[in-house]
């Protein structure tokens, strides 16, 4: 019964084996939608932190004069400013500084702490009232992602393995099969790994908006950051790929007035939103009003209330439960993720009726096993085909252009 249930749920699917498969059911005729879902794991191939490596970095870096410099305008006296306050935040939250990465906390559980405080209008330290907590709050945001690094370029592996990734989703669509990436990560590997499958021969960063906004649904409508950025681009009716970034983007800026989000493919721009000076380059057309960072940063006190992240979770679910094959590539099925939770179980419950007598099959690339039995329990039901491959994105990715060369 045992070995019945372990192969039932993939246990022992070589990934040559689970790749060869995955082959086959994309040459047939029914051409049905995939949904690849990624989480922290799946951009470490192209170099970015996994969530615990980031309070180690901000810590590491509060007295580096570098740090918090508000982007372009690189002003010291703003970024010493908000040094101090994040160091009177980091000696409130974590007295004690463990000596090994290892022993820090998520900067998830900080951010908890500080939105919590922020949403029972309570302050937790005397001397520091709730708008100041705000402040701090506001900190960390840039703080984070500073700690992802994409002011530097990617390196020449990194660019490899994007071109591999793009090369790999390019694949599963063949002849036109409904193929889109829904991420946690708000770095730019995701979306441009679906603009390199979608435009092969265009160089990274050189992309024209209006080919992308015929060609990829980023599940709103957004504005292009140049001379024409009041041009509204739609959400095309037949895109080629789908990019749903359900916690935004740092290639993202949002307009808190006309709630406008704009969109610069040809790298982040989330530092604008930090910078002290208000110019053409972080204020709106509407009304140049200031621009906002569109990210949510990780807290278990999430508050999505964003029109626009709304629409993109609302077309995610839909595209989940149209798919008869999900890819979960790199995210390790937190507990406290309730949100994704609950996202995967409508998107379970409510298929679509073209599906209803086909298992869901779920194909999970993480690195190692520890989050096997997490899997086992969301997906080893009847409705489900569950495979586990524990090797991570890199060897897979290995695995299938040896397999696609042999062909």
């Amino acid at each position: 019964m045992a070995e019945n249930l372990a192969e039932a749920l993939g246990r022992n699917t070589p990934p040559c084996e689970m790749i060869e498969s995955l082959r086959q059911e994309l040459h047939n005729d029914r051409q049905e939608p995939i949904a690849i879902f990624t989480g922290a794991g799946a951009s470490v191939l192209f170099g970015y932190p996994l969530t615990g490596a980031l309070l180690p970095q901000i810590v590491e870096w509060q007295d580096n004069k570098d740090f918090l410099c508000i982007g372009m305008d690189r002003d010291r006296a703003i970024g010493a400013k908000r040094r101090r306050l994040l160091r009177t935040a980091l000696e409130a939250l974590i007295p004690n500084v463990p000596r090994k990465p290892g022993d820090f906390p998520l900067v998830t559980t900080l951010l908890s702490i500080i939105d919590l405080a922020i949403a029972q209008r309570q302050p937790l330290w005397s001397g520091f009232d709730v708008s100041q907590l705000r402040q701090i709050r506001s900190i960390f945001d840039q703080a984070i992602v500073e700690a992802l690094k994409e002011d530097e370029p990617f390196t020449v592996n990194g660019q490899r393995d994007l071109r591999r990734y793009g090369c790999w989703l390019r694949d599963l669509r063949g002849h036109g099969r409904d193929v889109g990436i829904i991420t946690t990560n708000y770095d730019v590997s995701s979306n441009w790994a679906v603009l390199v499958a979608a435009f092969p021969d265009i160089a990274l960063g050189e992309w024209d908006a209006t080919a992308i906004a015929k060609a990829i649904d980023y599940g709103m409508e957004w504005l292009d950051p140049s001379d024409d950025a009041w041009m509204l681009q739609t959400r095309p009716p037949e895109p080629h790929f789908r990019c749903y970034k359900l916690h935004g983007s740092t290639n993202w800026l949002r307009c808190p007035v006309c709630q406008q989000v704009y969109v610069n493919e040809a790298g982040s721009i989330w530092h604008q939103a930090f910078r002290a000076k208000i110019d053409d380059l972080n204020s709106c057309h509407c009304s140049r009003t200031k621009l906002d960072v569109q990210i949510v940063s990780p807290s278990f006190v999430r508050q999505m209330q964003d029109v626009n992240l709304l629409s993109i979770w609302t077309h995610a679910q839909s595209f989940l439960s149209r798919a008869r094959h999900w890819v979960i590539i790199g995210y390790s099925l937190p507990e406290e993720d309730i949100s994704i939770r609950a996202l995967f179980v409508r998107a379970m419950r409510c298929r679509a009726t073209s599906l209803k007598d086909a298992p869901l099959r779920v194909t999970v690339i993480q690195h190692g096993e520890k989050d096997r039995a997490k899997y086992e329990t969301l997906f080893g039901g009847n409705d489900c085909r569950l495979e586990y491959v524990a090797d991570g994105l890199g060897p897979f990715l290995d695995q299938w252009n040896v397999s696609h060369a042999q062909q």
